[in-house]
This record gives C-alpha cells, structure tokens and sequence, in this order.
C-alpha cells in the first residue's frame, strides 16, 4: 500500500513542478506568438525542433537500455559492468554529438536557397545538439538510480525558467528578438540546464567503481541500443517529430498553429511520461530479478493520475479551448480542434500504459523499433494526405491515428511475447481475477 501511493506521489509531484515550470513556458510561448509573426513562430518551430531529433539519434538508443542493464548488474552484484556501461554510454553520446553538430553546420553553410540568418539558426541548432544529448543521457542515469527530480527538473523546469530569463535580459537590453536570436538563447538556456543536471549527478557517479567490462559486452550494448533509437523518438520526441515531419505539408502559419497546440498538449502529456518513468526502475528491477508477479497494483497505482489529468484536460479543451488559444493571438482560435484532438492522444497514450517500456525491458527491441518504424510511416503518409487539405488538423488527426497504431500494435507483440498487459483495462481485468481469487480461496 505504500508503494502504491509512493508511486502515486512521486509522478504527482513531478506533474505538479512540471505544471509549474509550463507556466513559465505558457507565458513564454505567447511572448513568441506576440513578438513572432506566425510564419516567423513557425520557422522557429521548425528549426528548434531538429536538435532535440538529433540528440536522440546521437544518444545511439542507450537512454532505452539505461534501466534494464544498471537493474541488471545491481542485481548481479556487478559494479565494474554497470559504471562501464554507464561510461561507454556517455562517451559514444558526446562522440557521435559533436560529429552530427560539425556535419549539420557544414551542410547549413553549403546548401544553396538559405538565408544568411536561416544558416546561422540551422548552425545554433546544431551545436545545441551537445548538451541536448548529454542531458538525456544523465537523465535516463537519474532515473535508473531513482533520483526522478534530478531526471526531470532540468529539462521541464530549469530549461523553459532560462529561457525565459535569457529573453527577458535581451529584451531589456534592447536587443531584437529575430528567429536567429531565440534560437541563440534556446542553446544557452539547454546549456545552462545540462550544467545543472551534471553537477548535482556528479555525487552519484563519482560512487561508481571502477570500469570494467570486454568488447564483447560493448558490442552486446550497441547492438541492443541501436534498434531502440527510433522507439526512443516515439516516447520522447514524438511533439518535435510531428512538427517536423508536418512542416513540408503546412504553411508556416499552419506549422505555428500545429506548434502551440502540441506544446499545451505535451504539457499536460508530461503527466503520462512522469508516471510511467517512476515506475520503470521497479518494472526494470522485476525484469531483472525474472519476477513474474507483483507489478499489476503499482502499474494501475501510476496509471491513475495520468489518465484523470488528461481526461480532465480534455473536458476543459472542449470548453474553453478557444479561449485559451485566443491568449496567444486571434489567428490561434480556429485551431481549437486541433488542440482537442491531441489532447485526445494524449489520453490514448494514458489509457495504453508504459506498453513500450515493458516491451523494451522484455528484450523485444527489435520487434519495438518495427512497430516504430511503421508508425513513423504512418505519420508521414497521413501528414502528406491530410495536412495539405486540413492544416494543423489534418496533421493533428494523422498524429492520433499515428499513437492508435503505435500502441495496439505495441500491445500484441507484447502479448506474443509473453508480457502483462498494461492498459487500464487489462490491469482492472487482472486485478479483478485476483480479488475474485482471493475471495475463493477464503470461503475454502
């Protein structure tokens, strides 16, 4: 019963700091919408978007493995594989970081048809990429260590505080606020962040022992890292990704509009991702200790509060989404809808559960990074059909369509593959058959 509201707790706090951080975020956006035209807001969009890609491509699927193989070595009694592992995965990270930053900025430079503030913005991004990389890397460390506020502040309320800082600093300073310049301080306020974050982590790594580990265990976590980089997109990245995939298909207005709906839509999504993040270190833990049993009362215990702030955010999007929307601009009203219909994604992916989680911790990355691989096309064919005709609806509804298929076919193969269902209603199922059980062995 403890855990249960442990459990609770935890992913409540984390949603009520991230609240408080999109405040800040909330005030933030509009500023953009107010100092941006919208077709200037949705290039911003557009450019920003590609770092947070990128950096998770460079983390080479690592930050997907972090938990099962720390759990796994913890277990073990291994100390030398898991701060190798742990090692292996920061040097790859920052490695293959500063290959991706050099060769974007070449290519920012060289490509002909871009304009000389457009370059410099595509290059910012690019050198974004280093610390937007590292911090996923030690977050996911955060995590498998328990250290949840470590994981999450920095980048749900550290980076939008700084930003929000840097902006306020250059407009009293009197400097303009072009797509170059927000672009500039998008990179010192992740940097700042990263800072942070690896100062406060450095206690628990410095208690690490000393590496060890052989090739062949190197080899063993690349090649299981690497299918997980596009399952990685889908579960962290999946609001970056929409926009840049939409972004051919829209015009620039279109793509502003797509952007703050999926910004207020992810904001209140992060009630989905904190819960199923504070419960992967016992799901990680449970794998490793080959525990068939046990988990069903935490998984419904941190399935709960998601699936009511969605719900609920849901409800007030029907009511007062035109509202809200207005606060950003008039032209921002018409695109209620589309916020509706995102939110409505949202509650999917609450309903689902941590479905690919524990496919991942099952092993069954390749058949994950399939699922993904499909639903990325669907992404990009239902933006081809629908964004083009409908704008930032069309792209919304391709976006739902897109989580409906990514998670029913995450929960087959889970199934196939021997897994517990984590959907609500097989969670109510299963606890039901327990109670029903329970109630028949006592009247014995």
């Amino acid at each position: 019963m403890f855990t249960k509201y442990r459990i609770f707790s935890t992913s409540a706090l984390l949603t009520l700091t991230r609240l408080a951080g999109a405040g800040i975020g909330f005030l933030t956006q509009v500023a953009l919408a107010r100092l941006l035209s919208a077709e200037e807001l949705g290039l911003f969009y557009s450019v920003t978007s590609l770092a947070p890609i990128v950096s998770l491509v460079v983390a080479l699927g690592y930050p997907n493995i972090m938990t099962r193989f720390i759990s796994r070595y913890r277990e073990r009694g291994k100390p030398g594989y898991e701060a190798a592992f742990i090692r292996r995965a920061r040097r790859d990270t920052f490695i293959w970081a500063i290959l991706s930053a050099t060769v974007i900025s070449i290519a920012a430079l060289l490509i002909p048809g871009f304009s000389l503030d457009l370059r410099w913005a595509i290059v910012l991004t690019a050198l974004t990429v280093i610390p937007y990389s590292s911090e996923r890397v030690l977050g996911t460390i955060a995590v498998a260590y328990r250290r949840f506020a470590l994981a999450h502040l920095p980048g749900m309320a550290l980076r939008p505080m700084f930003f929000a800082m840097a902006i306020a600093v250059a407009w009293l300073a009197g400097i303009p606020m072009s797509v170059l310049e927000l672009v500039f301080l998008t990179l010192v306020a992740v940097s700042l962040a990263w800072g942070v974050q690896y100062i406060l982590l450095r206690t628990t790594l410095a208690k690490l022992e000393k590496p060890a580990a052989t090739p062949r265990l190197v080899k063993r976590w690349r090649r299981e890292a690497w299918p997980l980089v596009m399952v990685a997109a889908f579960t962290g990245l999946l609001s970056e990704l929409a926009v840049l995939l939409a972004t051919p298909f829209m015009q620039s207005a279109d793509v502003a509009a797509f952007g703050i709906c999926l910004k207020l839509a992810f904001l209140v999504g992060f009630a989905v991702q904190a819960a199923h993040q504070t419960i992967l270190p016992d799901l990680g833990d449970a794998a490793a200790r080959r525990e068939r049993g046990g988990m069903s009362a935490k998984l419904l215990a941190a399935s709960l509060f998601p699936i009511v702030v969605t719900g609920l955010a849901v409800i007030a999007s029907v009511a007062a989404g035109e509202l809200l929307l207005g606060v950003f601009g008039e032209e921002f009203k018409a695109a209620k809808t589309t916020l509706i219909i995102l939110l409505v994604a949202q509650l999917v992916r609450a309903l689902a559960g941590p479905s690919p989680h524990l496919l991942t911790l099952r092993g069954a990355q390749t058949i994950s990074a399939a699922i993904c691989g499909a639903s990325l096309a669907v992404l990009l064919i239902g933006n081809a059909l629908l964004a083009p005709m409908l704008g930032s609806e069309g792209a919304a509804i391709s976006l739902l369509v897109t989580t409906v298929f990514w998670l029913g076919a995450t929960a087959i193969a889970l199934h196939r593959v021997g897994g517990a269902r984590s959907d609500l209603a097989g969670l109510l199922q299963r606890r039901r058959a327990l109670d029903e059980s329970v109630a028949s062995e006592a009247a014995e």
